[in-house]
């Protein structure tokens, strides 16, 4: 478990220093993911409060449920279309 740690890091190390900034930050984000634990109660709380702040900004409710999906119904047919061996 620890060569793979160290070789994690050493992988890390070895990256420009803006992704290795993004990699450290992800790991410290995971970790506290890990040792959080919340009740239920709250985490409809933090998602009520995300969702007020969204109407807030505009972005719920959509005005056009359906609007963008002929443009991704493209996107999907084209990645679909490549072969996984390309």
């Amino acid at each position: 478990m620890r060569f793979l740690k160290r070789k994690k890091i050493e992988r890390i190390e070895q990256r420009p220093p803006d992704q290795r900034l993004h990699d450290e930050f992800q790991r410290f984000e995971i970790e506290i993911l890990r040792n959080e634990k919340l009740e239920i109660k709250k985490k409809f709380k933090i998602v009520e409060a995300l969702y007020k702040e969204a109407v807030a900004l505009g972005v719920f409710p959509l005005k056009d449920s359906l609007e963008g999906l002929e443009v991704d119904i493209r996107i999907a047919k084209g990645i679909n279309s490549v072969s996984k061996d390309t």
